[in-house]
């Protein structure tokens, strides 16, 4: 079943399968109250934040949030190796839940 259409989403929502292509700059660590969805309790998580200029070739202004420890290290080694002040990469999440992975690789 198509997933709805995203029309005011501000960030950027990964699916299963499916590669995206970003743009992006200015990587922050922030931290930021979420409901954990099994126990319903509040709790602070931490995060690699950036700010999106281009998703699949379109000029955007959005937020990319990493919560994956393992796709945080990815990223982060592509910027310490950048040429410029932003990365083009290409990420393609498999798996649901705990079992997800990540394919990254620069444009």
């Amino acid at each position: 079943m198509p997933l709805p259409a995203r029309i005011l989403a501000n960030y950027v929502y990964l699916e299963p399968g499916k590669p995206k292509r970003l743009v992006l700059t200015n990587p922050r660590i922030v931290e930021y109250a979420i409901r954990d969805p099994k126990t319903k309790m509040t709790k602070t998580v931490r995060a690699l934040e950036w700010d999106v200029l281009e998703e699949d070739g379109a000029p955007t202004k959005k937020t990319f949030r990493v919560l994956s420890e393992k796709l945080a290290q990815q990223l982060m080694t592509l910027w310490e190796h950048r040429t410029g002040d932003k990365i083009c990469v290409v990420i393609t999440m498999w798996g649901e839940d705990l079992a997800k992975d990540y394919e990254v690789r620069p444009c």
